[in-house]
């Protein structure tokens, strides 16, 4: 081996040494927020995917308190139960979140267990089971979020169709020690991706595919899952068999559990705005809403399971947007007024419940 071959090849076990070090050191908690960009989430999930300036648009957070027309406001922090000291369960992904059930805590003084899905095609029975969770006489709901888009998309798969032989591997690596702590989330790589990306963008149109759809004036981002699940076709046998699941899913909380469903489909954000060409200037066409959500909801209610009704809140919502301009996510006012239709339908399921006096 030659003096020239033997330094390349030093260089190379250098920097790769180098690049492992910095993702072990990433990984470490006590040193990761260094490596860290500490405005990751103002901007919003869509705008970290892009990367292009022109989405840099600071997301709303969500207010100290929501407040619903009829409740008083509540300052003071929900303390944390088991689920066998709840009276309601939450069961939902990052649209509900420790706020939205912390919140129905404080506005109720009902003690609340919150529960995240560790999978895209989890259900509330998948959960329950997972956590052994035994019937209880002091929890009496449950409160089921989707998005629109996880039945539209994964109500007929099953856990089998998304396994991987070596998931347990990608998770460590990829999940723990992801290459987005040096790069994407990076203070100074990410300047870089940003520049390069809004190049790309305004030379040759290109954009990250997961958010290929978009306005720029005003600023608006989808995700691309939520644009496929609108688009996927859905005749009434599939929206049928999606409100079958649902009750299937009502009765065994029911019947096994003790436990009343409360169903919340939160709508896409394309749903409430993609379709609004005369207000946003698309990079896209001639793209009609099929109805989905009204259509099952006509389902959900000849198998009498209980759900609030979104749809319309949302549609005819006129007092600025419910979703976040670059994020995937409702804002605060979106989901004040999910709360107000939850508190509603928690009431009309409690009075049912109370015994009749004569």
């Amino acid at each position: 081996m030659d003096t020239r071959t033997r330094i390349f090849y030093g260089l190379y076990l250098l920097v790769g040494a180098f690049c492992l070090a910095a993702l072990v050191v990433s990984w470490m908690p006590e040193t990761a927020g260094r490596f860290i960009r500490q405005d990751r989430y103002k901007y919003g999930d869509l705008y970290d995917l892009s990367m292009v300036s022109h989405f840099k648009v600071p997301k709303e957070e969500y207010p100290a308190h929501l407040q619903v027309p009829g409740r008083p406001l509540v300052v003071d922090a929900p303390a944390e139960h088991s689920i066998v000291d709840s009276e309601v369960m939450f069961m939902g992904d990052s649209f509900f979140g420790k706020y939205f059930g912390g919140q129905f805590e404080s506005l109720t003084g009902t003690p609340v267990y919150m529960h995240w899905f560790d999978k895209v095609y989890e259900t509330p029975v998948d959960a329950l089971e997972k956590l052994h969770y035994k019937r209880s006489p002091k929890t009496r709901y449950l409160v089921y979020e989707r998005t629109e888009r996880t039945p539209a998309l994964y109500f007929y798969k099953t856990a089998a169709d998304y396994a991987r032989p070596d998931e347990k591997l990608r998770k460590y690596f990829i999940d723990k020690m992801s290459l987005e702590f040096l790069v994407t989330r990076n203070p100074v790589a990410s300047r870089l991706i940003g520049i390069r990306n809004t190049f790309r963008f305004d030379a040759f149109g290109d954009i990250s595919r997961l958010c290929a759809h978009y306005s720029t004036d005003p600023p608006m981002i989808f995700l691309e899952e939520v644009v496929m699940s609108n688009r996927v076709k859905k005749d009434d046998r599939f929206i049928m068999g999606i409100a079958d699941k649902l009750a299937e899913t009502d009765r065994t909380l029911r019947d096994k559990y003790g436990l009343k469903m409360l169903l919340v489909l939160v709508p896409n954000k394309f749903t409430v705005y993609g379709y609004r060409y005369d207000s946003y200037n698309f990079n896209y066409s001639g793209l009609e809403y099929d109805g989905f959500l009204p259509r099952l909801y006509a389902e959900l209610d000849k198998r009498d399971v209980a759900y609030i009704d979104l749809y319309d809140d949302f549609m005819g919502h006129e007092g600025g947007l419910l979703y976040s301009r670059t994020d995937s996510h409702w804002n605060g006012k979106g989901m004040s007024i999910a709360m107000s239709r939850l508190l509603e339908l928690y009431g009309r399921e409690e009075r049912r419940l109370l015994p009749v006096t004569r």
